[in-house]
This record gives structure tokens, C-alpha cells and sequence, in this order.
């Protein structure tokens, strides 16, 4: 699905699109941008949500957003230039405070697109995001490096504690691809206790992006070209197909 956002103001731009549901899947979009004009300091806050009140949605496995009327400056802010481990763990410590530009938080399920939700201990991932500004990837000119930290308490009543890192990038052309790891890829606290055959299904992100302001003279992190904002956001989403192997360590209430 592809939805288009565009508001023209000179202080505080807001667009919200109400549920797009199909079927029971409900999906909604809020974004919202602060800046007194082009070329002036600019926050952007964002809320996604991918829900089913019967079952679990489908899964979301990227995040395309878009726009050509916002500016990006990688040296708005410090950069984090630590290195990451292939399966998403910092071999050193965490990016500096410095380096953070945003913070956030999010939820998913631990189940099986199109049936009942889970009713164990196992059926939930949530908890605290950090963007921090790092060095951009491979054909891109910002890069930011998402930290999600699952919680285990009575709010997010995740099924562990564990850090997962995703490194995303905005390109010239103003796009970036967010890739929503399965259960494959996630740290091992996680991965090693949750059942076969589940996957990891968004439902839900707040994120507020919100660098630190310029020392005077020098350009901000990210600002808006005309005073407008436009933004296109798609979903890639997975087909899930039910396999003979899967059904089989089902519970029969699960089925």
C-alpha cells in the first residue's frame, strides 16, 4: 500500500490518515513536523500501527518512507562510527549521547499472521527505541542506526530482555528502507525461546526525531526545502502460507 501525506504551513505541519482496514487489519498513519520555515531547525514525530483486534496481522517486513521536500545533513549532529557485528551486536560500546537524534518506542507480536493471538509468555516484543546519526551506509548520505531494547515489565510485557540494532539510511533522493527483522534475526535472548514457526509482526512505533539544535552557523540535522512536507510511506508485506510442518507443533488450540 502506498499513502501520500503533503501540508503546507510555516510553523507546526500535522496530517493523520484514520484506519485503512482490510478485513479486520487496521492501519493508521500520523506524522507531524515543528520548524519555523525552510532551512530552519526541524523535528519530525511519527506513529505506525499495523493491528487486527481477532487475529494477527499480517507481517511487515520493510518500511519504505519517502519525501523530496525534506533536507538531510549528516553533519547536523556527532556521528557514531563504532562497528557492528553481523547479526546486529556492537563489538564495542553503545554510540555516544552525543550522536542520539531520536528516541521512540514500539511493539509487536510473536505469532502467526491470520491466526488467534498468542496466550503464553512468548507471544509479545516491546519497548524503547534510540536513533542515533551514524555513518552512512553504502548509497546513502545519512545514515541512522535504530537501538530496540525489549522490555520485560507489565507495560510491554515483552519475552525477554534484548537489543537489537538496524541500520537504515536516507538517500539522495530522500527514501529510506527500515528492514523489520523475523525471528531469525533476532538477538539470541529472544530467538532461542520463542517456539518454531512464529514470526515477528510489527504492530505498532512512536518515534520523535528530534536532533540536537546547530551551533550557530552551521546547518541542522534535517530541515524542510519550501516550507512544506511531503511524505509517501510503503509497506512490503509477507504472504504467510501455512506448512504441514508448522501445523503439526501447533497447539490444538492454536490450529
Amino acid at each position: 500500500m502506498r499513502v501520500k501525506f503533503l501540508a503546507i504551513a510555516t510553523g507546526v505541519f500535522a496530517i493523520a490518515l484514520g484506519g485503512v482496514a482490510s478485513g479486520a487489519l487496521q492501519q493508521t498513519e500520523e506524522v507531524s513536523v515543528k520548524t519555523k520555515g525552510p532551512g530552519e531547525y526541524t523535528t519530525i514525530s511519527a506513529k505506525i500501527s499495523n493491528t487486527d483486534p481477532v487475529k494477527v496481522p499480517e507481517r511487515i517486513s520493510q518500511i519504505v518512507v519517502s519525501s523530496k521536500l525534506l533536507k538531510w545533513n549528516a553533519k547536523g549532529a556527532a556521528v557514531c562510527s563504532l562497528q557492528l557485528r553481523s547479526d546486529g551486536e556492537f563489538m564495542s560500546p553503545k554510540c555516544p549521547a552525543n550522536t542520539v537524534i531520536g528516541k521512540g518506542t514500539f511493539r509487536g507480536v510473536l505469532g502467526i499472521p491470520g491466526k488467534a493471538y498468542p496466550t503464553d509468555s512468548l507471544g509479545k516484543a516491546g519497548g524503547t527505541i534510540t536513533l542515533y546519526n551514524y555513518k552512512p551506509p553504502a548509497g546513502t548520505k545519512v545514515g541512522i542506526l535504530a537501538e530496540a531494547h525489549t522490555i520485560k515489565d507489565a507495560n510491554y510485557q515483552s519475552a525477554a530482555e534484548a537489543t537489537q540494532y538496524i541500520l537504515g539510511g536516507v538517500t539522495a533522493a530522500g527514501k529510506e528502507t527500515i528492514d523489520i527483522p523475523n525471528l531469525k534475526g533476532l538477538p539470541p535472548q529472544l530467538r532461542d525461546i520463542i517456539p518454531p514457526c512464529r514470526f515477528v509482526v510489527f504492530t505498532e512505533a512512536n518515534i520523535n526525531l528530534t536532533p540536537p539544535k546547530p551551533k550557530k552557523g552551521k546547518a541542522p540535522f534535517v530541515t524542510t526545502k519550501k516550507g512544506n512536507i511531503d511524505a509517501s510511506i510503503q509497506y512490503v508485506r509477507e504472504e504467510y502460507t501455512e506448512s504441514p510442518e508448522c501445523l503439526a507443533l501447533l497447539p490444538a488450540d492454536r490450529n
